[in-house]
């Protein structure tokens, strides 16, 4: 998942299990103050194991939380 903003990436890695394995890109002004430069193209990667069931729910709630805007 992608934003009109280069700046923030969600991407699926792989699944084990009841595990999700997801990778977090944070560029520009993202970035943490040890990687900052000038253009969108190498962001800085954080990866994160969640638990399957928690990510589902965080994303209901997330589209809970949405839906009172335009589409």
């Amino acid at each position: 998942m992608s934003f009109i903003e280069p700046n923030l990436t969600f991407s699926y890695v792989t699944t084990e299990a009841s595990l999700v394995d997801l990778s977090i890109g944070l560029d520009l002004e993202f970035s943490p103050p040890w990687q900052r430069h000038t253009r969108a193209d190498k962001p800085f990667v954080i990866s994160c194991r969640v638990d399957a069931e928690s990510l589902s729910a965080a994303a209901d709630d997330w589209t809970a939380e949405i839906g009172s805007y335009p589409p």
